[in-house]
């Protein structure tokens, strides 16, 4: 009889622990050459040192035990490379996944540098802006508290929920209100991370272009926005503007900072 190990000196050539010798031999992916029928003890050849590496190698890339299993049952290579193939896509999707929340997290660090309270307030500057989109609901009345709660439900819909949005309060207002220092929202909502691939009335297409900005403390008196109304002429006024709050705490906002965004037309 060729060399044979026992359960333990198997263990310790391969780096794996008797029980999961003991898990292959029950799942039927490994058995053992031998076993005394008086004893019970196992003993494994020198053969098993490579189908066990196999398995091994085989987890490390994904594939599950009853995988590898199927695969050696089947012989050849066709079923593995087929499991292989199918492992590799789950991990890709796994991986674009990932690096959607590395960008995310790299976002989210970014928003919270807006709010940086040395940065000159009421100045207006210019900012290019790609195609952007907005989850969004009506303010009916200036109720803020209650379009909060129905945005909340449109963003859980089922229809919505496979959208990722940003957590990044945005608020559509008249110039007029601006020009009228006041925060009266038209509509609330969240910006959305990238274009939808469907059509939806709650969805706002944010044009592409510059737009004349500034930051304010929008929901307390005070904010001026004369430098920035004098760079538009009553017969060329933005239809409506966008104000986006930057939280300056994680608890309370009523003194977040917002940029006001308004679409120039030359």
């Amino acid at each position: 009889m060729d060399q044979m190990f026992t359960i333990g000196k198997m263990a310790s050539l391969t780096g794996i622990s008797v029980q999961a010798l003991r898990y292959y031999d029950k799942l039927g992916l490994l058995r053992p050459t031998y076993v005394n029928p008086t004893t019970g003890y196992r003993y494994y050849s020198y053969n098993h040192l490579q189908i066990i590496n196999r398995i091994r190698y085989l987890q490390n890339m994904g594939l599950s035990l009853l995988d590898i299993k199927e695969a050696f049952e089947a012989g050849g290579t066709s079923v593995l490379r087929s499991k292989l193939s199918a492992t590799q896509n789950s991990l890709y999707d796994e991986l674009e996944q990932l690096q959607e929340k590395c960008r995310n997290i790299e976002w989210y660090i970014s928003y919270f540098d807006e709010a940086d309270p040395t940065l000159p307030l009421c100045i207006p500057y210019f900012r290019h802006f790609d195609e952007r989109y907005i989850l969004a609901c009506d303010v009916k009345d200036g109720n803020e508290a209650d379009a909060y709660l129905r945005s909340n439900k449109i963003k859980n819909h089922p229809s919505f929920q496979k959208l990722d949005c940003y957590l990044w309060h945005v608020y559509r207002m008249k110039f007029s209100a601006v020009s009228d220092k006041q925060f009266y929202p038209q509509q609330l909502g969240f910006f959305i991370c990238k274009k939808p691939e469907f059509f939806s009335p709650h969805v706002l297409v944010i044009p592409e272009g510059n737009y004349i900005c500034f930051k304010c403390h929008m929901r307390n008196p005070g904010w001026n926005p004369e430098l920035f109304l004098r760079l538009f002429s009553p017969h060329n006024t933005p239809g409506y503007v966008l104000a986006c709050e930057y939280e300056k705490d994680l608890f309370e906002f009523s003194n977040s900072i917002f940029e006001v965004q308004a679409l120039y037309l030359p």
